[in-house]
């Protein structure tokens, strides 16, 4: 059987008397109490071993959180994080540039390649049809470029990285 101590202790009471703390009797079991996390019941040793306890968890808590915060800004796992595909400008088939003849109209041509990204405020005689892709991946950037220019409001020349069809020179005749 385990030695028991008889000890007064403190106790704050919520009932109105004439003091607001009285003087309990505590029975106190060495056995009962070691182990239950009160903190009435814990001798001193036990005392030191739960708040080192509790700074080891603070610890390995504050260096999960550094751990965290530090990776979130680096770089070496980018590849872990999507990124879109980026298309700007007006996309352009090689079929649609193929279609284009000398002396079509500024309709014609609208038609066929749709509104031009840029038409030139001080010389309206050129459009500028702009493509840029870059690849959330490899934030590899490619580019085309298909610039016609006008003489009376009909195509005179095409310039750019796309190919033009072998008949570009020979006009559209009425009967087409």
């Amino acid at each position: 059987m385990a030695p028991f101590l008889n000890f007064p202790v403190i106790v704050h009471t919520n009932f109105p008397t004439t003091a607001p703390f009285t003087l309990v009797p505590y029975r106190l079991s060495l056995l009962k109490h070691r182990r239950s996390g009160l903190g009435l019941g814990m001798m001193p040793a036990q005392i030191n071993t739960d708040i080192e306890s509790r700074m080891k968890q603070f610890r390995n808590l504050m260096l999960a959180a550094a751990v965290t915060a530090g990776l979130s800004g680096c770089t070496h796992f980018e590849w872990l994080v999507y990124k879109i595909d980026v298309p700007q400008g007006n996309f352009i088939e090689q079929s649609q540039v193929e279609k284009l003849r000398v002396e079509m109209t500024k309709e014609q041509v609208e038609f066929v390649l749709g509104k031009p990204v840029l038409r030139d405020s001080f010389a309206s005689n050129t459009w500028y049809y702009v493509y840029q892709y870059k690849n959330g991946r490899t934030d590899e950037i490619s580019e085309k470029e298909l610039i016609v220019h006008f003489t009376d409001d009909k195509v005179a020349s095409v310039t750019g990285n796309y190919e033009l069809d072998e008949e570009f020179n020979t006009p559209l005749s009425v009967d087409q």
